[in-house]
């Protein structure tokens, strides 16, 4: 499924007072949906701090109106944003913990497969051993530096720019430079290894482990979630709106 959406449309209770309204019910209704559109990004934004372990400014805001609605079109439509200048979508991440089941390629899987280094059918996961942020996730920094050193390339050296270079010189951590490959004489495992110099030699640690498709269970209700929000606040909203309406009606 390439979207995830939840819709606000006019119900009987909606319909109920249309008949008594009149025209006014048109500015009423649209006023009361987008309300509650608005109630039910912020419902899901509760319920994303409840189910996740320190979600992202990112990944909370990602929630948001995709749709308002409009005298013509009575209904809102609540979604995931679907696009990313960098990085992964919201969406590619959020939907497997609202359906279960598996997940699509990240861009930084993308790049992995599509050049070879990364093995049909696996994916790349952080393991604990990678460096982590504030919220728990691998910094941005983390994928820039393995992408530009590795670039899908078991020769990290060709494929480094010289800009990447100087800013490796930058690096807190000196000297880190990372390779795809099966340490210790294949004793290891596949994937994508730090290695780090020091003054009397250097150690390894893996950043990123190959492995089969993941599976996830469903851990966000986000329809539930929205009909919840649909079902104790859209009658509430209605009315006021409605009263709003008839009170700065021009008779």
């Amino acid at each position: 499924m390439d979207h995830v959406t939840a819709q606000v449309k006019a119900l009987p209770l909606l319909q109920a007072l249309e008949a008594k309204a009149g025209k006014q019910f048109v500015y009423a209704a649209r006023s009361a949906l987008n309300i509650v559109a608005q109630n039910i990004v912020l419902a899901q934004q509760r319920e994303m701090r409840d189910v996740f372990d320190r979600p992202t400014t990112w990944t909370l805001n990602s929630v948001s109106i995709m749709r308002r609605a409009t005298s013509a079109q009575p209904s809102a439509q609540i979604g995931f944003r679907q696009f990313a200048y960098k990085g992964t979508p919201a969406a590619t991440y959020l939907q497997p913990q609202v359906f279960g089941g598996s997940r699509g390629y990240t861009r930084f899987e993308q790049m992995l497969a599509l050049s070879g280094v990364l093995p049909n059918g696996d994916y790349a996961m952080p393991t604990n051993a990678n460096v982590r942020d504030a919220f728990g996730n691998v910094p941005r920094g983390v994928y820039s530096s393995v992408a530009s050193q590795i670039r899908a390339s078991r020769d990290s050296a060709q494929n480094e720019t010289g800009r990447s270079k100087k800013r490796k010189s930058r690096d807190p951590v000196k000297g880190v430079r990372y390779f795809v490959g099966k340490p210790a004489g294949g004793r290891f495992a596949l994937g994508i290894w730090a290695r780090y110099a020091f003054g009397h030699g250097s150690a390894i640690r893996p950043v990123f482990a190959f492995s089969a498709t993941p599976h996830y269970e469903v851990r966000y209700p986000f329809y539930d979630v929205a009909e919840q929000t649909v079902d104790a606040t859209l009658e509430p909203a209605m009315r006021q709106a409605l009263m709003m309406a008839l009170a700065t009606a021009r008779w």
